[in-house]
């Protein structure tokens, strides 16, 4: 997995190197074994780090994507709502106390209280909210079972 030159280098200032591996960390979990392969890999490579954002703007807020193993309650969730059957434990986003969720197909969701839908792509989700860029997220409207702009 490859990302951009800024969220690579926040990735390896949270302890992140080349080859890293901590798959057992989580192959003890209940449900490892159901994740899709984007999601297995991406916690082999990022998992038990605490990764600070890099957005392209000043802030006195620090969000950070935790991806610890001791934060997975059952790592598949049967999800409720009509947008995906099964979603996918990546890690929990604070300080917005956000579940941050992949589906089969490597989109990326942030579940709290409200669904958000960061991107359809594994990767450039994991890279929007590293950076704090919404352009490409939807909101759940629950009422009408579909994803909008904004709810």
């Amino acid at each position: 997995m490859e990302f951009k030159k800024n969220v690579q280098q926040q990735l390896k200032k949270a302890g992140w190197f080349p080859g890293r591996n901590v798959s057992s960390e989580f192959e003890k979990i209940e449900g490892f074994g159901l994740l899709p392969q984007h999601a297995k890999d991406f916690l082999a490579n990022y998992g038990n780090l605490l990764i600070e954002d890099c957005k392209p703007y000043e802030s006195e807020v620090i969000n950070t994507l935790n991806t610890d193993p001791k934060y997975v309650k059952g790592i598949v969730w049967k999800n409720p709502m009509a947008f995906a059957e099964n979603l996918y434990y990546i890690g929990y986003f604070y300080p917005d106390h956000y579940v941050i969720y992949t589906d089969a197909s490597g989109a990326i969701y942030m579940i709290g209280d409200s669904y958000f839908k960061i991107n359809d792509d594994f990767i450039s989700g994991i890279e929007n909210l590293l950076e704090d860029d919404w352009s490409n997220s939807l909101e759940w409207n629950p009422d009408t079972n579909e994803w909008v702009d904004e709810y």
